[in-house]
């Protein structure tokens, strides 16, 4: 029912009419007519190879020119395009890509051969050149831009997915200036990356064609991290906003670690959850004492007991620096407060009640029942933390989420000044403990997703200041490593892209994000950006002079890079929560 149809050459141009593409083949048939193309940037470089092409086809051309018959057209041909490409370069500083262009013709098995026919004598009409592939070389363009051809509908051919990668020997890209592609690329036809379907929007190309990237990704496929970097100002947090849009509306969780309250108009705007562990405003501290959520894996689920026991014994330890054996006394106090509910480490039928957790008053009166000295020096220990200075940590840990409470929750961690070098700063016990429940609360939440089969996104905004700390740092690092296993991406916002590839936090975080984006960042910093990035030059170029709120986005396919430049458009409701920061509550 379908046929695919390769753009060998066009000589079309717009004011010539695309009604005339448009109308119908005959009163009763309008077959199903999708353009696809793929467009990468840098499509002809001014070196000693272009000149030595250039040189040999002079002479081919003159040799035979001597002749009756005179040059091969294909010679001659070439021989002008590159002078021109050449020309547009040098005397007109044009832009120039590389586009490939494919279409996909759909219609009844009757009536395909017929309207392939028709099709492709109206474009020659036009000035567009297009060679029906035979069936290996269908198959071959499946393997390339496509993947896998599972078996949709052929009103909604859904499965030609856009990935950005070389073409093979028998393909043959054309170099044309931005403007050619202006008159054979119309807004609204085709796609220009990945499904729409699937895909998350990122913005519009300066062709204004939507660009859609699929951050779904299976635990044998590469991972789809995002790493985002750009000056202070330029549209980090706004672009962000727009994808968690987009992740929201693909039913995607989504985790935000925000630091400043730049979250909270978006959150507040969606119905999203608000979790305040700053120490600047009151909020509710996730329970440490609390059992981690069934997730119907039985393996898993054996540990739920242990795992809070582990993760409550370490966020005290973190907070009261003892030794082994007061260890040994935090732990059992927490065990009493557990039985007096009927729940025992012993008796794994127990923890099927849905009690309600204890807190640390009641864990606080299990050691002050303690005999032992151990029980004692811990509770002098923790006192400031139960009901000192920093009582927020404990006499507020009673959050009970054990499954992410709703598609959107923003952690705001509060303002973190940092010293030293990335994932070397030492924290205060307080922040250290928080920090930690944080990881571990999203963590869990990662396992119960991934076991109903959802995705999670995990976004870290000012990325600079978190991956700075000793908490913070290597657990987002460890993150980036290991989400995709658990239906999850990571994104990483940052304003030093130095530190990235200088410090080891840095570089574990770039090694693991496939997926860069890059915003206007410091003039000084975009030649040490392009060394390790391996940019191409003109991509350089184009990051170099990048406007404000616009992306050069750099994604992966295979060992290949395909690079485009993209700006986020969205309707004004929206750009308000976008642009507006945290504001006070009681």
């Amino acid at each position: 029912n379908q046929r695919a149809i390769r753009i060998a050459s066009f000589n079309f141009h717009e004011k010539w009419g695309i009604l005339a593409l448009l109308n119908p083949l005959r009163p009763d048939a309008w077959p199903l007519v999708t353009w696809f193309w793929r467009l990468d940037p840098g499509g002809l470089v001014l070196n000693g190879d272009l000149e030595r092409k250039i040189r040999r086809l002079e002479w081919a051309v003159r040799d035979r020119d001597q002749g009756e018959l005179g040059p091969r057209r294909d010679e001659w041909v070439t021989l002008q395009g590159l002078r021109q490409l050449r020309d547009r370069i040098v005397f007109s500083a044009d832009t120039l890509v590389t586009l490939d262009a494919f279409i996909v013709v759909t219609s009844t098995p009757d009536a395909l051969d017929a309207d392939v026919a028709l099709l492709q004598a109206r474009w020659e009409s036009l000035g567009i050149h297009a060679v029906p592939l035979t069936w290996e070389q269908a198959r071959m363009l499946q393997r390339m831009w496509t993947g896998q051809m599972p078996g949709d509908s052929a009103d909604r051919p859904r499965w030609w997915r856009w990935l950005m990668g070389p073409a093979d020997a028998w393909w043959n890209p054309r170099v044309v200036p931005t403007e050619r592609v202006g008159q054979v690329v119309w807004p609204g036809w085709g796609h220009v990356t990945d499904d729409p379907a699937k895909g998350i929007y990122v913005g519009h190309t300066p062709q204004n064609q939507p660009v859609f990237v699929d951050f779904f990704q299976d635990v044998n496929g590469l991972a789809a991290n995002l790493l985002v970097v750009g000056a202070t100002g330029n549209g980090k947090s706004f672009w962000l906003k727009t994808l968690t849009q987009g992740w929201l509306a693909q039913d995607w969780g989504v985790v935000i670690l925000d630091v400043d309250g730049e979250y909270r108009a978006l959150c507040d705007a969606v119905g999203g959850t608000w979790i305040d562990i700053s120490d600047q405003q009151a909020g509710t501290v996730p329970n440490p004492f609390a059992l981690p959520a069934r997730t119907g894996h039985g393996p898993t689920d054996a540990m739920r007991m242990p795992t809070m026991l582990r993760t409550a014994s370490t966020v005290l330890r973190l907070l009261g620096s003892w030794d082994a054996v007061t260890d040994a006394a935090v732990q059992q106090a927490i065990l009493q407060a557990w039985a007096a509910r009927g729940v025992t480490l012993e008796h794994p039928e127990s923890w099927v009640q849905d009690a309600d957790p204890p807190t640390m008053a009641d864990v606080w009166a299990a050691l002050e029942a303690a005999p032992d000295a151990a029980a004692q020096d811990a509770r002098a220990r923790l006192w400031t933390y139960w009901r000192g200075a920093d009582q927020q940590i404990l006499a507020h840990a009673t959050g009970n989420w054990p499954v992410m409470p709703g598609s959107l929750v923003v952690w705001h961690l509060g303002n973190i000044a940092t010293q030293g070098a990335w994932g070397t700063t030492t924290l205060p016990p307080a922040t250290a403990a928080r920090y930690w429940l944080v990881m571990q609360t999203t963590w869990a939440w990662l396992r119960v997703r991934k076991m109903q089969n959802r995705w999670t996104v995990v976004l870290a905004d000012e990325g600079q200041r978190l991956l700075a700390q000793s908490v913070l740092g290597p657990a987002l690092v460890d993150l980036a490593t290991t989400i995709r296993k658990w239906n999850g991406v990571l994104a990483v916002a940052t304003n030093e892209p130095h530190a990235l590839w200088d410090t080891p936090a840095g570089q574990g975080m770039w090694n693991a994000a496939p997926i860069k984006a890059f915003l206007r960042v410091e003039s000084q910093q975009v030649r040490a950006t392009a060394e390790a990035l391996h940019m191409p030059q003109r991509v350089a170029t184009a990051l170099q002079a990048l406007p404000p709120q616009h992306v050069l986005l750099r994604m992966r396919d295979g060992f290949q890079d395909a690079w485009t430049q993209v700006r986020a458009i969205v309707p004004p409701e929206e750009e308000a929560w976008y642009r507006t920061r945290a504001r006070r509550t009681s």
